[in-house]
């Protein structure tokens, strides 16, 4: 562990140089050079209205389906699997993890 660590310190420095200077940041306003729009149009839409893009609605659902997602996991791990493998275990199976 200490030579992993002192080895990626020493090739850590071979790669930037001695004498490494860091460049200044660019001088910008924004990441893009006009500003993203309102609304955007809608395939399928046949009333020609546009689809407001409200920035972080979509995430709060998703966030809450992987979370959801992995707890059930870890229930059907921890839990039911084993419960379903006393089930059906044959006299002499060994569970081996």
């Amino acid at each position: 562990m200490i030579a992993t660590s002192f080895a990626a310190a020493f090739l850590s420095g071979c790669a930037v140089g001695p004498d490494f200077e860091k460049p200044a940041a660019p001088a910008v306003s924004s990441y893009t050079r006009t500003a993203p729009a309102a609304t955007a149009s809608v395939i399928g839409v046949t009333t020609g209205e546009a689809q407001n893009v409200v920035q972080g609605r979509a995430q709060r659902p998703f966030a809450l389906v992987i979370v959801c997602g992995l707890i059930t996991r870890l229930a059907i791990s921890v839990f039911l699997m084993p419960a379903l493998y006393l089930l059906v275990a044959r006299d002499g199976d060994r569970l081996e993890v």
